[in-house]
């Protein structure tokens, strides 16, 4: 199926879908003077796309919001797309939804969590400073890079692919822990990729740093599977990395013990407040 660009005006915003990648952006913003106009031909070719992914091998579906500012209007029609977008789940399909804003912008988040609680979704909520945009094969890997702010359900994670390591602190029960953790284990396997190429022959190590508080069942199983794919750099190469569990309590503690016997890795344990990254 042939991709779709709209380009952004002064008053509508640019779209992006990329159907065989799994792939939307809708970025810029959005107050046009007749919004059906602009929003319900989107709708229509959306339905199109939906359609496609239904009967296609897709399995994950990225929808990425990077809103300057939208008005009401636009809001109804933005819940409407997602709404489609999400009946996907139903079909087995994984959808994972990123807001992009500033962690200081509180009108721009409580906008995002308005809407997340609208559609009973959650939104994974990104630093502006980060974009993931649709072409993850292209050769510059900071596409691969992650920052995601925590939530009262949600960890802190940052992917840094140039000092090589990935960061995981907080507490983790998802509504849906496929929808957060999917792309992260995607661009992961990417970011491995790289710094097996990259950092062979070198001093320099790839770096998991956990400190995670709480942690549900569903979470459980992807985090030991991101401990897996860091034991598993040293199988084909000859890069040894380092697995550090940070803990400020007993609980913690035993969280990060269990996870180490479980996976058979070794932990460097060190007890501290936060993270921070060597």
């Amino acid at each position: 199926m042939q991709d779709i660009h709209i380009l952004k005006t002064s008053k509508t915003p640019e779209v992006v879908i990329k159907p065989e990648k799994g792939y939307m952006l809708i970025k810029g913003r959005s107050y046009p003077e007749d919004v059906r106009e602009f929003y319900n031909p989107l709708i229509e070719k959306i339905k199109e796309v939906i359609s496609y992914w239904l009967t296609s091998l897709v399995d994950i579906i990225e929808v990425h919001l990077k809103m300057d500012y939208f008005n009401s209007s636009s809001a109804k029609f933005i819940l409407d797309t997602l709404t489609l977008i999400k009946t996907l789940e139903e079909r087995g399909k994984t959808i994972t939804i990123y807001w992009y804003t500033n962690e200081d912008d509180i009108d721009m988040i409580d906008a995002g969590e308005e809407l997340a609680e609208l559609l009973e979704h959650e939104f994974i909520f990104v630093d502006n400073d980060i974009f993931y945009n649709e072409t993850f094969d292209k050769l510059d890997i900071s596409e691969y890079e992650i920052k995601i702010f925590p939530t009262d359900k949600t960890p802190k994670v940052i992917l840094d692919i140039d000092k090589a390591y990935l960061l995981i602190e907080g507490i983790s029960y998802p509504e849906n822990a496929d929808s957060f953790y999917a792309s992260i284990m995607r661009k992961l396997k990417a970011a491995i990729i790289y710094w097996k190429k990259e950092l062979a022959g070198k001093d320099k190590r790839p770096k998991l740093y956990l400190k995670i508080n709480y942690l549900n069942s569903s979470s459980s199983k992807y985090i030991y599977g991101i401990i897996q794919m860091f034991k598993d750099i040293k199988k084909d190469s000859t890069i040894l990395p380092e697995l550090y569990w940070y803990y400020d309590d007993e609980d913690s503690e035993d969280i990060g013990k269990e996870l180490e016997e479980l996976s058979g890795v070794e932990f460097t344990f060190v007890e501290a407040d936060k993270i921070e990254p060597k």
